[in-house]
């Protein structure tokens, strides 16, 4: 007769495992019922390194679209989605794949670190697979921008918990690399040399170990320098460098608060005074990450196994913390109401694992530990779990516009009027003038929306 004992050590895979499957049916389904085979504002102008011209890989690797590069992403459009015809349904589909695989890659990730699954595990597909990112899956879908630096983000704390050091550091920098050329990835460039100077801090003094992380320091410094070759100063907003004069540190937080409060479900149509629940969510990851710090500080010498935790929490809470700051800095001049794009959020999704990692190995008393896991998962399933009014009217939105123009062109090839008609333009202002000419080549080639399948 079977162990009943081993039936209850599955019982909390099994729901961790529903959780994500019903989560990851969910934006499938999503994606099948909203995205739409036409490009759409920004993609007009970066589908230029892959689809209106002819690039080298490296030229597409490091091809830049206001302040990032596409890097891995840029090459993944050009080698798969040819295949698909550069089909933008296809497009949201695979968007959609790898924040799945994100979601896989991050349960993996704890369990690399604590060796087991528990009931608790199920927030991290909650935030995850969470609609509040919808615009990197229904708008201007972008490989570079959230799905992917999301997946390598994972794939850099994994490469953290390689036992082997030499193995460890080539798996990190090679992430790092790809992270740094990889849209907003690229703030990993400065949290890396951080992070290794950490684990620096945190292992024993021999000379081999001091070695290799000099070694890796330097690599990791070089990467940031490549990156800045032939690069051009680009942050995309014409009123940034009035924002530098004329606001006060407590706009900064209030900005930083509002996105955490979107990508927690508290959104300005949901939500009377969203910036609270923001506040409270800003003020968990910085406590987060301090009690990391002071753990690293007082974790010298530690084992190998207890300080990855430590390391991997520190760095993926940095990087989230640093993107606040970033684009807070950068897009501030447009009001509070751009803190709540939906396509920054995947890039939050690092800090809320990195403090979820912090609570799992937190020294408080077990009812104190277990009290506060319970309310990250209940926080973590509301802004997972449904599909938020504001995130609703904006695929809604996105999928309208786009299909309204479509069927509007296809029947009248008549730029000028589709706009009229929709109220709408399908690209930016600076796009406006090639677009004519890009329509037509996709028409010759039978291309994204021209494609008769």
């Amino acid at each position: 007769m079977a162990d009943p004992k081993s039936y209850r050590s599955w019982l909390p895979v099994i729901v961790v495992g529903v959780v994500a499957l019903v989560l990851a049916e969910r934006l499938f389904l999503l994606v099948s019922r909203y995205a739409v085979n036409i490009f759409f504002s920004d993609q007009w102008e970066f589908s230029s390194a892959t689809v209106f011209e002819r690039h080298s890989l490296w030229q597409i690797f490091t091809w830049q679209h206001g302040p990032h590069r596409q890097g891995l992403g840029g090459v993944l459009v050009k080698w798969i989605e040819p295949y698909f015809r550069f089909d933008s349904r296809s497009e949201s589909f695979l968007v959609a794949g790898i924040l799945v695989l994100a979601m896989l890659l991050a349960v993996w990730l704890k369990v690399r670190i604590s060796d087991r699954i528990d009931y608790y595990d199920a927030a991290i597909p909650s935030f995850v697979l969470t609609a509040t990112q919808c615009e990197v899956i229904f708008g201007a879908t972008n490989l570079a921008h959230g799905s992917l630096p999301l997946l390598l983000i994972i794939l850099y704390g994994l490469s953290w918990t390689i036992a082997s050091p030499i193995a460890r550091f080539a798996a990190v920098l090679v992430v790092n690399f790809l992270l740094v050329f990889t849209g907003f990835g690229l703030l990993m460039g400065v949290v890396s040399p951080v992070a290794i100077l950490v684990s620096l801090w945190m292992s024993s003094g021999s000379r081999r170990n001091l070695e290799v992380h000099l070694a890796a320091l330097a690599l990791a410094l070089l990467s940031l320098a490549v990156f800045f070759l032939h690069y051009a100063w680009n942050p995309a907003v014409d009123c940034f460098d009035s924002a530098l004069v004329s606001r006060s540190w407590l706009d900064y937080l209030h900005f930083a608060a509002l996105m955490c409060a979107n990508y927690a479900g508290f959104d300005g149509l949901t939500s009377r005074h969203p910036w609270v629940w923001g506040a409270a969510l800003l003020a968990l990851l910085s406590l987060a990450l301090l009690a990391v710090v002071v753990r690293i500080a007082r974790g010298r010498g530690i084992a190998r196994e207890a300080s990855t935790g430590l390391v991997v929490s520190f760095a993926l809470l940095t990087f989230s913390v640093v993107f606040c700051a970033a684009v807070a800095h950068g897009r501030l001049c447009l009001g509070f109401a751009a803190a709540q794009e939906s396509r920054y959020m995947p890039y939050l999704t690092p800090g809320f694992l990195g403090a979820y990692f912090c609570l799992r190995q937190s020294k408080a008393q077990p009812w104190v530990r277990h009290a506060a896991l319970a309310g990250f998962l209940a926080a973590s399933v509301y802004a997972g779990w449904p599909v938020h009014l504001g995130d609703q009217l904006e695929i809604s939105g996105f999928h309208s516009t786009k299909l309204n123009w479509k069927n509007c062109y296809l029947a009248t090839r008549n730029i000028a009027f589709c706009n009229r008609q929709v109220g709408r333009r399908i690209t930016n202002p600076a796009e406006a003038a090639n677009l004519q000419r890009k329509l037509d080549y996709l028409e010759r080639e039978n291309l994204n929306l021209f494609d008769g399948r």
